[in-house]
This record gives C-alpha cells, sequence and structure tokens, in this order.
C-alpha cells in the first residue's frame, strides 16, 4: 500500500546517473520491502513498474527518486516511497530509513473531508508530472503507449477532480454543523466587479476569485439570539485555514461556537471536518509562559482573539471589504465587533514578565497580573521569574541604560549625524534590514570618541513609512545621546540616517514609524515584551550600547557582536540598492 509522507530523511543517490543507461532495474518499496523490476520508457526516461494491475511509475528527481501509484486498497492515487533502486551490479539509490508500519505515519483518526483528500491527490499528481503543467501539447515530450495510458490515467483523473472541487467551491450554500450537532444554513455575500489584476491572477491561477463571506441562520445561546457569519474561502487549494462560524449582537461579539464541519448540500464527504481538532484537548492557551496568557477577564473569549490575530485571518478579513459586496452589512458588523475585540486587548491590564531562558537569554513577555504575581517577584516595575531572580542583578547590568551620562551640546549631536551618515558600509538604503548591525557599529564609534551612547527599540507591528511595496519590520534601533540645552535640559536624541535628516528626539522617532496598532507606543523595560503587537501596542526601551539583538545571549562577546555587523552590512551592500 502506498501512502502520501512528508518527512526529512537521509538519502545516498548518486547525482550524475543517467538512466537511460540502466534500461532495467529492481526497485524496493518503503514499508513492504517488496521488489519489483521495472523497465525504463527512454522517451520520457521513467520507469514503469507492472503490479500486478496496479503499475505505478518512477522517474529520478532532485532529491533522488520519485513514484507515483494508486493505492492497493482503494485505488486513489498516491506517492510511492521508494526504499532502493539497484541493477544487478550497481545501487542507483538507497533510502537511509529503517523499515517499519509507515502507514502509522498518517493519522487515521483525522475524519475523512473532501478537500483534503483531494489535495493529497492532487499534490503527488502536480509533482511528478510537473514538466505537464508547464509546457504546450507540442512541446511535451510523448512516451510509449503504455506509459502514456498510464500518465494520462492520472492526470485526467486530477482534472476531474478539480473540476469537481472547483464546482463545490463555487456554490452559494453550504449547511454548517456546530460543536453541538446543530445545523445551520449559510448563504454566500454577492462579490464586486473584479479588477483587472484580479482577473488575471485568477485566469493564470485557474481560480475562481469570490467573496467568502456567509449570512447564516441565527443562532440562540442562553436565550438571546445572535446573528452568525461564516468565513469560508472555499476556493480549491485555500479552504482548510477557515471555515468558521462567528457570532455577533448588536455589533459586538457573542460567545465563541466552534464550527465541526462545513458541507456541500451535493457532496456527502464534508468540504472541511474539525471535529479532530475540536476533540482533541487544546493546549495552546494553558496559562503557562508558553502563551500570552490572556488576563482571566478576556479568557472567555480566548478562540476569539486567537482567531483575529492570526495573521491569515486578518488578510482575509482585510482581503474581503474589496470583493465581497457588503449589501446585508453582514461583514461591516463582523468588521466593528472584531475591532472591539481588539480594543479590549489595547486596554488589557498587564504585567512586564522577564525570565532568563538557557541560562543566557533574558526574555521579556506580558501576561496576565495574577499569574505574574504567582511565578515572579516585583522589582522596579517588571516581575522576575523566581528561577531568574538570583541571576537577575548580576546581569541586568549587561543590558541596563547608561547611569553616568556626559552629556552633548546638539551642535554636537548634529556633527555625529553627519558623521553617521556619511558611513558608506552601514547601507542605510538598505531599509529592510540590517537596523541592529548599523546601530551597533555607530554606537560603538561615537563610544571611541568618549560620548555616552545607548540604544532606543521599538518593538511591534512596525512598518516603514511610504515605502512600496510596504516593508514590515518586526522590530527597529538606533543609537541615542544625550544632548544639554543652555538651559540645563538634559534630551535624549536619536541618531537614525535610515529615517531622518537630523538627530531626533525618541518622541519624533517613534511618531515617524508606522504601527498598525490600536494603542500606539508603550515605555517599557528592557528586554521589552515579545508579545506586545498581540495587544495592539507597541514597546519603547532603552538599553546600553552593548545589546547587539532583542535576545542576546548575555555571553555574546563584543569581538562577535562586531563581526556579525560588519559581515550583516558586508552582505547587504552587495544587493542592488
Amino acid at each position: 500500500m502506498f501512502i502520501l509522507l512528508v518527512f526529512v530523511v537521509q538519502l545516498n543517490a548518486e547525482s550524475d546517473i543517467k538512466v537511460k543507461d540502466f534500461p532495467q532495474v529492481e526497485i524496493t518499496l518503503l514499508g513492504n520491502n517488496k521488489k519489483i523490476v521495472c523497465n525504463l520508457d527512454p522517451l520520457v526516461e521513467v520507469y514503469i513498474c507492472p503490479n500486478n494491475n496496479n503499475p505505478f511509475l518512477v522517474k529520478k528527481s532532485h532529491w533522488g527518486f520519485s513514484g507515483i501509484g494508486r493505492n492497493s486498497q482503494n485505488n486513489k492515487i498516491e506517492t510511492v516511497n521508494i526504499k532502493s533502486v539497484k541493477t544487478k551490479s550497481k545501487t542507483l539509490y538507497e533510502q537511509k530509513m529503517d523499515d517499519g508500519n509507515y502507514d502509522d505515519l498518517k493519522d487515521n483518526d483525522k475524519p475523512r473531508q473532501y478537500y483534503r483528500e483531494y489535495a493529497e491527490m492532487a499534490l503527488p499528481v502536480t509533482n511528478f508530472f510537473e514538466h505537464y503543467s508547464f509546457l504546450p501539447d507540442n512541446k511535451k515530450k510523448k512516451g510509449s503507449l503504455q506509459y502514456e495510458q498510464i500518465a494520462q490515467s492520472f492526470i485526467q483523473e486530477k482534472k476531474s477532480q478539480f473540476d469537481k472541487a472547483d464546482k463545490l467551491s463555487l456554490e452559494k450554500n453550504y449547511q454548517v454543523e456546530l460543536a453541538d450537532g446543530r445545523k445551520i444554513n449559510c448563504h454566500r455575500g454577492k462579490t464586486k466587479s473584479l479588477d483587472k489584476a484580479t482577473k488575471t491572477f485568477d485566469s493564470y491561477s485557474g481560480r475562481h476569485t469570490q467573496c467568502g463571506i456567509f449570512k447564516c441562520d441565527s443562532v440562540e445561546v442562553d436565550g438571546t439570539n445572535y446573528e452568525a457569519t461564516l468565513l469560508f474561502d472555499s476556493g480549491v487549494g485555500v479552504m482548510s485555514s477557515l471555515g468558521a462560524v462567528y457570532l455577533t449582537h448588536k455589533q459586538a461579539m457573542g460567545p465563541t461556537i466552534k464550527t465541526r464541519r462545513v458541507s456541500s448540500l451535493s457532496e456527502p464527504i464534508p468540504l472541511v471536518d474539525h471535529s479532530y481538532f475540536i476533540d482533541k484537548p487544546d493546549s495552546f492557551w494553558t496559562n503557562d509562559l508558553g502563551t500570552n496568557a490572556l488576563p482571566e477577564n478576556l479568557m472567555p473569549q480566548k478562540d476569539q482573539y486567537r482567531f483575529f490575530k492570526d495573521q491569515e485571518v486578518i488578510n482575509f478579513l482585510n482581503y474581503s471589504k474589496h470583493i465581497c459586496k457588503d449589501n446585508e452589512k453582514v461583514l461591516k458588523n463582523l468588521m466593528i465587533a472584531k475591532d472591539g475585540l481588539m480594543q479590549k486587548l489595547s486596554e488589557a491590564e498587564l504585567a512586564h514578565f522577564i525570565e532568563l531562558v538557557g541560562n543566557d537569554i533574558l526574555t521579556g513577555k506580558y501576561i496576565d497580573q495574577a499569574t505574574a504575581a504567582k511565578l515572579g517577584c516585583f522589582n522596579n516595575g517588571v516581575y522576575i521569574a523566581k528561577k531568574s531572580y538570583k541571576k537577575f542583578s548580576e546581569i541586568k547590568k549587561k543590558f541596563e541604560p547608561n547611569k553616568k551620562l556626559q552629556t552633548v551640546s546638539i551642535e554636537m549631536a548634529n556633527q555625529l549625524f553627519k558623521e553617521a551618515a556619511k558611513m558608506d558600509d552601514l547601507v542605510f538604503n538598505y531599509k529592510q534590514d540590517g537596523c541592529y548591525a548599523r546601530a551597533h557599529l555607530m554606537a560603538k564609534r561615537f563610544e571611541k570618541k568618549g560620548i555616552s551612547v545607548d540604544k532606543v527599540w521599538l518593538k511591534g507591528d512596525l512598518y516603514l513609512p511610504n515605502s512600496m511595496p510596504e516593508i514590515k519590520w518586526n522590530f527597529h534601533v538606533a543609537p541615542i545621546v544625550y544632548v544639554e540645552d543652555k538651559n540645563g535640559e538634559i534630551k535624549k536624541m536619536v541618531i537614525d540616517p535610515t529615517l531622518f535628516k537630523q538627530p531626533v528626539t525618541i518622541e519624533e522617532w517613534d511618531k515617524k514609524i508606522a504601527k498598525k496598532t490600536i494603542r500606539g507606543s508603550v515605555s517599557t523595560a528592557f528586554p521589552f515584551p515579545s508579545n506586545i503587537s498581540f495587544y495592539e501596542r507597541s514597546a519603547l526601551a532603552i538599553s546600553n550600547s552593548n545589546v547587539y539583538m532583542p535576545n542576546d545571549t548575555i555571553n555574546f562577546s563584543e569581538e562577535d557582536k562586531m563581526e556579525l555587523a560588519t559581515t550583516t552590512l558586508q552582505n547587504y551592500k552587495q544587493l542592488d540598492i
């Protein structure tokens, strides 16, 4: 029995093998050690392997040898997993994996769902006959009659199944079974006239772009009727990640309701079936440091927060705004309700929790206050993990800002900025990455002049303003110097030629960087909370100049940092900017 597997293995295959030199080989299959003598079709350089009444094909590929055949029990198209390819005197390929019952690797507990079964059939065909996909008919190599009959049976079956799946994905109405067994009917929203780019993409990909927002029957929970909305991008190949029903009431999110199945009225097998995940214990939101540890008042809607913070879902909703005709205001009401959830995240009272990971990496995280109090000790506005507290005072000097400051005049700060901007090796025009390397080299060069330098960090959902295409940053960092004016007032001034033409205050620097969050920036200790963007805000934090990256190992030497910074920018300088 052949099965579809995805794994990383060690193999042994001679890269310079020319299969035309080996017209007949003996192939051994993984799992059952069955040996089959296969003959080469020299016209297409593919081996045809008799297997009773179920022949399969094998070809040399980038990773050794690959095959395609049919399941001996249900005749479904599947990948043939090859253990070895040998001649009487030579081993052409050998898989270095112990034999065993490889069927155990396939999760037989998962329910049948039409789209997954289609994908499991289509992927082997796409991979094996990739040369058929992009060539016109007059350019395709033709094999022997036997090869063409076998190959076309695979290709035509994939086409037939795609046509069926595509037809199912275009239907206007689906039935949804909820986790408690109740069934509701959902009707697809109307699709706007598509722009030229979308039509071109559809023509190239074979996809039919359409609205994926469905208005469903109302659902009663605890005596209240809620509007139900199904989010379901049912296009072939993209549908498995969505298929969730959300309840709203007066433009506010209702209770979480899980979707067990989404079904076509014309197909007995559900299009998608989530019952495996509903019945499987969910450990993602356990209240420990491996999660976002939501505050207790937000936990009842934890599934909704997780769903609407998923980038794929965010992209889907934003895309739907441009695709769906919002005649019934279903999408608008859902988005208002979703924004209300995000507002609650931005207002959540949280604790900044810091712990030492692996004895040498300090990390920060936002968690709820009660959990922080149980797991840590309070110290200057943050909670330190009890297991890390003894070492904390010892190592915080490796990242805390300067205490003894040497200030400079604004004229000196301007001079430093001009000098930095002329440092050609810092590659300021390459804005996609490298701020950490630029900041470190600038800081160390300033310090050689006897100037006190720290670094300012901004962490969150950040974007370079006015960049086309949009450049997204996970964090940004730049050196700061301390400027004393004529009145004796000291200001932190940022030196960042990536964004500015002169030194600016931290407030100006922060304001310049675009953010897609509700609350904006909050000041935090360093290391800043790594999950801050989940809570609809960004973090401003200050460290000394020795910190290279947000999660530095405390044992990372200065020599290593300088070498890494220099190498990083040398690599970026080679890019066409």
